[in-house]
């Protein structure tokens, strides 16, 4: 993985999270530092979810409306 700082930085801010009680925001901080190692990790025959929709619509349901 050549981008290390990238994961440094996250792992950075869910310690503040942890330290300051923030639960939800350290959850969330977990999920993208795995995605963000997956993402990042060197399989030259990983297939990127972006190439699953090439319309730029998710398989999902969107929500209504985006706060």
């Amino acid at each position: 993985m050549t981008e290390n700082w990238m994961v440094n930085v996250l792992a950075d801010l869910q310690k503040f999270a942890k330290d300051n009680r923030m639960g939800h925001l350290v959850a969330q901080l977990d999920d993208t530092i795995h995605i963000a190692a997956i993402e990042m990790a060197p399989d030259d025959d990983a297939i990127s979810i972006v190439k699953h929709c090439p319309d730029d619509k998710p398989e999902y349901p969107q929500p209504a409306f985006v706060v």
